[in-house]
């Protein structure tokens, strides 16, 4: 997906010749100023018609990182400055700002509508320049006009002719023959859906008399009856003064676990689809959710088509396939195939075997004709496209966060090719998002990726420098400055690679670190110079070397003018990086290590020094790839950070740490090779989800959908994790209700008589600590099952797939008279093990379950033959904690807590480029500090812990509630030692009374977590008498 840019959308009203007159010629060269030249005064022209002459010019290109409501308060029109974002993205980059800036001081005044004063700021001429006079008449059309999508003017492949395709990796050629009976034309004209004004239902709707309905529905296609019954239970309770339920901006719903959000969801969207002929998206957690919910929603009859991304497309349909005891009549009755068919139709026909997410269908070609590609006219009838091909017809929309915000319909289907989100706000009246706490923290890990850099493989590095070097092979542009460059920033970043991972291979401390910490240039330049001010003893000299590292962290290259300031220094660094000499020759510090030490030191300063230069010459290529995509447009990078890669990037804020990239080595045991790979942060991607009913307005189109917030736990004690940025208006409630919960500890003990701890502990110690659990459990599981009558059964709940694989290792769980299942994502113990698509069906014959409390605590209903909770009991193995430096944790929590940051910085008078550089300060303080400091629970202060906390409370609680569907009772068991203390410092089960408890009395907490906050407070008091009789009886 692209929109049409600046230049083709200014001479769309200016016409392609009206610019000619400025002092340009017509060579590629001459064109590329010219637009470099409009680009920069638009961009001065929209800064002047909206108040900002006060500000340094310098300063606009804050403008263009999305943070326009922080730096701009009340000043100027939001949208213009959104608009300028998405139309000359490019001006992010503070560089390539000031250069389009002294590229237009160069210019003629004459020819130019502003100057810059000696200040450095904006003024008017206030005479008309001598040519293309009317021009702001053109800037003022292109910030009202509507912004449209590119369509491609690709070729579709003709049926009948013999086509072709390549495998470069594999250096193999397929040819393929398409029948006519399977080739489909492309629309020539996409409609857009005229969406109604308003979407409402009245809060005092009889649900059950549309869960009749429903019913009815559902006999006529065979199905057992059951919405009637459910919707008898359910409430919903407005929390303001509210009459109906409008379906538009964002509709934040509470609703306690068991108390029919889901119900409630189909039942609306049955009303709405039905009665008011609307069309409806969900935003589903997982493909498994997705699958479920297509389900539902046909058998009540209604058209529902599902997006499902290439790779999870492939993984699931493998995963079904490798089911055991699977028959031909089973895959024929599964209609979820269809939902999740990887079959190309192009790979069928020319007997393409490989196994790879790299499909042929936008790469065709004839064998006269290569340079030219082609479509595949086949998408319709194609197992990837067929339900994209379905939209326009189907009444419901389901995706999960990876889809939605990474796919796109094919140019096969649409020559616009715009991506499902984009669909999604265009086509779409109501959107539900279930679970939208979570949700909101899957857009964020959407935009937290990593890449394999470089390793034995190649990789990322070694394929973009080859393929760039292919491109460019040949081609010479008039005076040659940009390719040159940009081919020489190739060669630097690939010699820099190699020689960084060679160190790193040479340095088995090294290694180790960087397996287990993510590194960040930032943080490593700090960490040498906190080595620095070790070794040396005199302070001048000291003072000296420091700002030499700091010249090589911003300018690693003999060209940069900053080395005139320090002669000699770069030929010294580069002979330490080739080892020509050692640290002191080159620091000229006096030596104060061991030998040992200097080895260590030595390797992580060459590690630094290189990921330097590696660091700047990627940042150049990635930065000035759209620059390089105007000589050779063919060219096709997998860089991070780019539009290119994340279409949705331009509509979104940078991050709130800046542009950073994270470096971790990981060790590929299979091939016994290292990767070194990228960590990739790009935006605050929660911003998709809330933006979501407004997010294109400023590109001229309508108002997006309305979009329903939903969850059991978005009522958060504290601004922090899973917190939502919007108020609550609405209660869903159920008249049949947990009515009791029981919580207890017991921790296990081992042969010594020492209580087992498995959070925290090294792997090997936890492998032995999970072993001795499973040894002991048995019995324990056998009493649970005899106090619940053999009604109910036990779930085990892990921290992970590995650690359930580590307790069953042994078999004490399988060798028992009550029926065993683990849950697994790939079957290694056929005997014993289910995948996610046989879980609930399975679940029905089993008595005990263990799963990972990620795997399964949302979104999963496991129901016994009298549709109540299947599970009684549940045994929390071990303590849930985020490893150790998780980036995706502190990031959550950083963007949980960034309106509060943004506020506290308009409260203190910050605006224009130092509010962002004040809220990156902020945030750059918070992640450096929760990174650097260790994640032991004993040593985070009082509000760390208590966020940390929540964040862990949250799956519990959502794992409880598999446990109390139809308002049953339930009993919690938590058997690792961890979740007590033995210190003065409050244990996580005293943490969580202490974070409700200010809270514990009000209503609302009452409804969504009373029979959590009873049952812990009851546990507590009888801990505390244990302990009380123990002090006694000593």
């Amino acid at each position: 997906m692209s929109r049409l840019g600046f230049v083709p959308l200014l001479e769309g009203e200016s016409g392609a010749n009206y610019f000619k007159g400025l002092p340009f010629d017509d060579t590629k060269e001459g064109k590329k100023k010219r637009n470099v030249f409009l680009q920069t005064e638009f961009t001065l022209y929209t800064c002047y018609i909206n108040g900002l002459q006060e500000w340094p010019v310098k300063d606009y290109s804050a403008l263009f990182e999305g943070w326009e409501t922080l730096i701009l308060h009340t000043k100027g029109n939001i949208n213009d400055f959104r608009r300028l974002r998405l139309l000359i993205n490019h001006f992010q980059n503070n560089a390539v700002w000031e250069k389009a800036l002294e590229e237009y001081k160069a210019v003629e005044e004459k020819y130019c509508l502003y100057a810059i004063d000696k200040e450095g700021r904006l003024e008017d001429r206030k005479i008309a320049p001598i040519c293309c006079s009317n021009r702001t008449k053109y800037y003022e059309a292109v910030l009202r006009k509507s912004i449209p999508r590119v369509e491609t003017t690709k070729k579709f492949a003709k049926s009948g002719e013999i086509h072709m395709y390549d495998r470069p990796t594999r250096d193999e050629q397929y040819f393929i023959q398409i029948s006519e009976n399977l080739a489909i034309d492309v629309k020539k004209e996409t409609k857009k859906r005229t969406k109604k004004k308003k979407v409402t239902i009245p809060a005092n709707t009889d649900w059950k008399k549309i869960g009749q309905r429903m019913d009815k529905a559902l006999q006529q296609n065979g199905y057992e009856p059951s919405y009637t019954e459910r919707l008898k239970k359910l409430n919903l309770v407005p929390l303001k003064q509210q009459m109906e339920i409008e379906f538009s901006n964002l509709i934040h719903i509470l609703g306690g676990l068991g108390a029919g959000k889901s119900t409630w969801m189909v039942t609306v969207t049955y009303e709405l689809v039905t009665k008011k002929k609307i069309k409806v998206g969900f935003i589903e957690s997982s493909v498994s959710n997705v699958l479920k919910r297509a389900e539902e929603l046909r058998a009540l009859g209604l058209r529902v088509a599902t997006i499902i991304g290439k790779t999870d497309r492939r993984k699931h349909e493998q995963e079904r396939l490798s089911s055991a005891n699977l028959s031909i009549e089973d895959i024929a009755n599964d209609n979820c195939f269809e939902d999740i068919s990887s079959l190309c139709l192009v790979e069928a026909l020319a007997n393409d075997e490989t196994i790879s997410n790299d499909y042929p269908c936008q790469r065709l070609y004839r064998a006269k004709a290569k340079s030219t590609t082609l479509l595949c006219p086949m998408a319709s009838h194609c197992g990837i496209y067929k339900q994209q091909s379905m939209l326009d017809q189907a009444d419901i929309w389901i995706a999960t966060p990876g889809s939605l915000l990474h796919s796109s319909i094919p140019k096969n289907l649409r020559k616009d090719n715009p991506s499902i989100y984009e669909l999604f706000y265009e086509e779409l009246d109501v959107v539900f998002a279930d679970e939208a706490d979570a949700i909101q923290k899957m857009f964020d890990e959407q935009f937290i990726n990593d890449f394999s850099l470089l390793g034995d493989g190649g990789y990322l590095i070694e394929d973009s420098v080859r393929k760039v070097r292919e491109a460019i092979h040949g081609f010479y542009e008039p005076g040659g400055e940009f390719i040159t460059t940009y081919a020489r920033k190739c060669d630097a970043l690939a010699d820099s690679a190699r020689n960084l991972f060679q160190v790193i291979l040479e340095s088995p401390k090294l290694k180790r670190k960087l397996k287990s910490t993510v590194a960040f240039k930032y943080l490593w330049h700090q960490r040498v110079l906190n080595k620095v001010s070790e070794l040396f003893s005199s302070e001048k000299e000291e003072h000296k070397f420091i700002e030499v590292l700091k010249t090589w962290n911003e300018c690693p290259f003999r060209e940069e003018r900053a080395w005139r300031k320090h002669p000699g220094w770069l030929d010294k660094i580069e002979q330490f990086l080739d080892k020509e000499i050692d640290l002191y020759s080159f620091s000229g510090a006096p030596k104060v290590l061991r030998k040992h030490e200097t080895v260590q030191v030595e390797s992580e300063w060459r590690f630094y020094l290189w990921l330097c230069r590696l660091e700047s010459s990627f940042a150049y290529i990635t930065n000035n790839y759209p620059d390089l995509l105007s000589y050779v447009p063919e060219l096709d990078l997998d860089l991070p950070s780019t539009m290119q890669k994340y279409s949705l990037l331009p509509h979104l804020p940078t991050p709130v740490l800046g542009y950073k990239y994270g470096y971790r080595l990981v060790e590929d045991t299979d091939k016994n090779r290292y990767v070194f790979k990228l960590v990739e942060y790009s935006t605050v991607g929660r911003t998709l989800l809330y933006r979501m009913p407004d997010l294109f307005m400023y590109c001229g189109e309508s108002k997006g959908p309305g979009v329903v917030l939903l969850s059991g736990t978005t009522l958060a004690p504290l601004p922090t994790h899973y917190a939502l940025p919007t108020s609550y208006s609405w209660l869903l409630t159920s008249n049949k209700k947990a009515t009791s919960l029981e919580q207890k500890v017991l921790p296990l003990v081992d042969n010594t008589g020492k209580f087992i701890r498995i959070s925290g502990q090294p792997l090997e110690l936890r492998e032995i600590a999970l072993r001795q659990v499973a040894a002991q459990l048995p019995s324990l599981i056998e009493a649970e099952i005899l106090s619940w009558n053999r009604e109910r059964g036990v779930l085990l709940v892990s921290n992970s797939y590995d650690d359930s694989l580590t307790l069953i290792d042994d078999q004490y769980l399988e060798k028992q008279s009550w029926s065993f299942k683990s849950l697994t994502r790939k079957v290694t113990h056929p005997n014993v093990q289910i995948t996610r698509s046989q879980l609930e069906r399975v679940a029905k014959e089993t008595d005990v379950l263990l799963a990972p409390i990620s795997a399964m605590n949302r979104g999963v209903n496991l129901l016994g033959t009298d549709k109540n909770a299947k599970y009684g009991t549940a045994f929390f193995l071990s303590r849930p904690y985020p490893p150790p430096n998780d980036i995706s944790y502190i990031l959550s929590y950083l963007h949980s807590i960034v309106p509060n940051i943004t506020q506290t910085i308009k409260r203190q008078g910050f605006v224009g480029k130092k509010a962002l550089a004040e809220l990156r300060r902020k945030c750059n303080t918070i992640f450096s500090t929760m990174y650097a400091k260790p994640d032991f629970w004993n040593g985070l202060s009082e509000f760390e812990r208590l966020s940390l906390a929540w964040y862990l409370f949250v799956p519990i609680w959502q794992m409880i509630g598999r446990l109390v569907r139809g308002g049953v009772p339930a009993r919690v068991t938590y058997i690792d030692k961890s979740y007590t203390s033995d210190s003065d410092v409050p244990s996580l089960l005293e943490t969580w009374y202490q974070m409700f408890l200010p809270h514990k009395e009000k209503e609302l907490f009452q409804d969504l977590y009373g029979p959590f906050i009873d049952s812990l407070e009851k546990l507590l008091q009888e801990e505390k008498s244990k302990k009380e009789l123990e002090y006694h009886d000593q």
